[in-house]
């Protein structure tokens, strides 16, 4: 159930970071399939909720799947809170820099 409330936001928190771009004077365009965004004309970004759970031992873990096949430059991952209804915060990791496909963080 939390997989599909997720995939439900994701949509809407991608309108988000298209409206917060331009409202800084820059363009964030949408492809097709409505899995990267073009900023500026320059540069992809593909937006990923991470989903927030907790280990037996009581801390906080997320899993970050990086989307290889889009090959976007900048992946943002998006931190869920612990109930996973409201972003805790926002990661920039650039394609350059991630060399495996998934990412661990914990709390």
């Amino acid at each position: 159930e939390i997989n599909r409330a997720l995939r439900r936001m994701h949509p809407e928190i991608v309108a988000e970071i298209i409206s917060g771009v331009a409202s800084t004077g820059g363009t964030a365009v949408q492809d097709g399939g409505g899995e990267l965004l073009t900023i500026n004309g320059e540069f992809t970004v593909s937006v990923v909720l991470a989903r927030c759970h907790q280990i037996p031992a009581g801390a906080l873990r997320w899993r970050i799947r990086l989307d290889t096949g889009l090959a976007p430059d900048i992946t943002i991952a998006i931190r869920m809170g612990e109930a996973n209804e409201v972003p805790l915060d926002y990661y920039l990791l650039p394609s350059i820099d991630m060399t495996l496909p998934h990412l661990r963080l914990g709390r």
